[in-house]
């Protein structure tokens, strides 16, 4: 029988529904794989010139790149673009203002995810610290993102092994929406709200599916999608960037999943985010936010794109997720 769950996180209602997964054409389960010419990727090693001007690069001991760093050819944003601010009756806009950078992961072309080595995964947080570190000197900047798009149907345009990282000056309504119940939760509680789900979950022992001494990597109570998965800290952090956050660690775990996914799901398209703190500002509909504060936990989220949506999730903002959390465990621990 289907029921309804509570996201506590992201204060919505999510219904899980197997009997869902029977209907025909509910799942779109892509398997990815390189079907590009490697002549014409700009990521390619010799493709350097198509790209624009690097903006960090780790090398080999022979000297040649291992990583990179370049803004999107493309971007959403321009950090050359002034920032400004307006207002028409109800309606607010702000400019087009931040950063829009790629992190090229490897020389390869073509990586399935458990060919992201640890190594690979290590770097791309590294590299994520050191370029908020120097975005973070623009005082226009609020929030910065790390995603990665795994395979078309993830919304990646290129297969060649990519992140992204984004600043903007804007808070995104779910951080917004996540600061809210931390805050209200440990206002209530004088507790951490992620620190509380990861001793349930402990307890319970239903939804872990991976752990090291740092992370846990869990399959949420009211998942939103099938085979979704959140990478915690154990220990309360609030800041991603702090010397605190071992990322050997947080690699490690990460490769981890990767593997887990690759071999029970047949290597699916995945959209990959962290969800970091802002910096102290003030943040419409919320007020002032003190990026040193007692409530905020970071926390990874893995999403793999199996299943379409429709008029429930867009309309109710209410997902439907056709396989429980508990089943889900199971399957990718096995």
């Amino acid at each position: 029988m289907s029921e309804f769950r509570f996201n506590p996180l992201k204060k919505r209602w999510v219904l899980i529904d197997e009997k869902r997964s029977d209907k025909k054409g509910y799942f779109n389960i892509e398997t990815v794989k390189d079907i590009e010419d490697t002549t014409t990727c700009p990521f390619c090693p010799g493709g350097e010139k198509n790209t624009p001007m690097e903006l960090l690069r780790k090398s080999s001991q022979t000297d040649d790149w291992e990583r990179r760093v370049i803004p999107n050819k493309f971007p959403a944003l321009q950090v050359e673009k002034q920032l400004a601010k307006s207002a028409a009756g109800p309606y607010s806009e702000v400019s087009g203002t931040g950063a829009h950078e790629i992190i090229i992961e490897s020389r390869e072309h073509f990586l399935t995810l458990s060919e992201h080595s640890k190594l690979l995964l290590y770097d791309m947080f590294d590299i994520f610290k050191k370029r908020v570190m120097d975005l973070k000197k623009d005082v226009r900047l609020k929030y910065f993102s790390l995603f990665k798009n795994y395979g078309y149907s993830g919304g990646a345009s290129i297969l060649h092994p990519h992140s992204q990282i984004l600043a903007t000056p804007v808070i995104p309504n779910t951080v917004v929406d996540l600061l809210k119940s931390m805050q209200n939760y440990y206002l209530m509680h004088d507790r951490c709200l992620i620190c509380d789900i990861i001793d349930f979950e402990k307890n319970k022992g239903e939804r872990i599916i991976e752990s090291n001494s740092d992370f846990c990597a869990v399959i949420p109570y009211a998942s939103d999608y099938p085979f979704e998965i959140h990478i915690y800290p154990y220990s309360h952090q609030h800041d991603f960037f702090s010397k605190g956050t071992n990322y050997l660690s947080l690699a490690e775990i990460t490769f981890n999943v990767f593997k887990k996914l690759e071999n029970k799901l047949g290597n699916p398209p995945i959209n990959m985010g962290i969800y970091v703190s802002p910096v102290s500002c003030h943040i419409p509909d919320f007020g002032r936010y003190n990026a040193d504060n007692p409530f905020f936990h970071w926390h990874l989220e893995i999403i793999p794109r199996l299943n379409k949506t429709g008029g429930m999730e867009i309309i109710n903002n209410t997902f439907i997720n056709p396989v429980s959390p508990e089943k889900a465990a199971k399957v990718l621990e096995g």
